[in-house]
């Protein structure tokens, strides 16, 4: 069985999973929801599972080519909410916006070369992970509190003040774990290449988003945004998230286009 068998299905219940919370969310169907969080969670397995005969078939991690980097970040995000939604209750609004932009995000992922990639001498390096690692815990929490964004827009709902308090500390979370993301790309590149910064257009495009969550922090703890617009602004700034971490590195001349071109 190669990676993509179960990453096609991982792909369907995750599809399967988001229709049933947002099914729950306009009928107000509990039932529903609990099937969806089951549904995701199985899908959470089989695409783990997929993600481990990957890294077998690369015969090193698998956080190479651009699939391979779309597919765990994926992972991290429906795991991440599905950890959320048993820490802090389910919001089936939100489930449904973190379950379909999973499916779209990883669908157009599996378009692009999936074959088991070679890790070439700057990517042999510890470096590697520790940026890669933070780089996920940073976008999965940018696209859960976009996700709580999203659901207090669409619906004012009881214990508003708890979602946008957790979806302001989902994205200081994030915003840390960012700058250790550019930090320690920075090291690595310097380790690699002789120099810690060269404006590579994902490296101007992670500074640049990083720099949007910046204004974020400060228009909450400044000028006191909160409500429908900091809402607002959680859930625009996702696209940006998106654009860093799939497109750029799809359309563009840079040094991580390790594996590009659709098929």
């Amino acid at each position: 069985m190669t990676s993509l068998t179960p990453a096609y299905g991982a792909l369907t219940l995750y599809l399967v999973a988001g229709t049933l919370w947002l099914v729950s969310a306009a009928r107000r169907k509990p039932p529903l929801a609990t099937a969806a969080r089951a549904l995701a969670g199985v899908g959470v397995v089989i695409h783990a599972v997929s993600v481990a005969l990957q890294w077998i078939a690369d015969g090193h991690i698998p956080l190479v080519s651009l699939y391979e980097l779309v597919s765990a970040g994926t992972l991290a995000c429906v795991a991440g909410y599905r950890v959320f939604a048993w820490m802090h209750g389910d919001i089936p609004e939100a489930g449904a916006s973190v379950a379909f932009a999973s499916f779209v995000v990883m669908g157009l992922a599996l378009q692009t070369p999936t074959e088991p990639s070679a890790m070439n001498e700057a990517l042999k390096s510890y470096w590697l992970i520790v940026h890669v690692i933070f780089a996920l815990a940073a976008y999965g929490g940018y696209t859960i509190a976009a996700a709580l964004g999203t659901a207090y827009l669409v619906r004012a709902r009881q214990g508003a003040d708890r979602q946008e308090a957790l979806a302001h500390r989902l994205i200081l979370l994030g915003f840390v774990a960012h700058a250790v993301m550019v930090l320690s790309g920075a090291i690595w590149a310097h380790r690699a290449w002789g120099r810690y910064w060269a404006w590579d257009p994902i490296e101007i495009w992670s500074l640049g988003t990083w720099l949007v969550y910046a204004l974020y922090l400060h228009l909450w703890s400044v000028h006191g945004w909160r409500g429908r617009r900091a809402a607002w602004f959680a859930a625009l700034a996702l696209p940006l998230i998106v654009a860093c971490y799939w497109a750029v590195p799809l359309f563009s001349k840079s040094i991580h286009a390790y594996s590009k071109g659709l098929r």
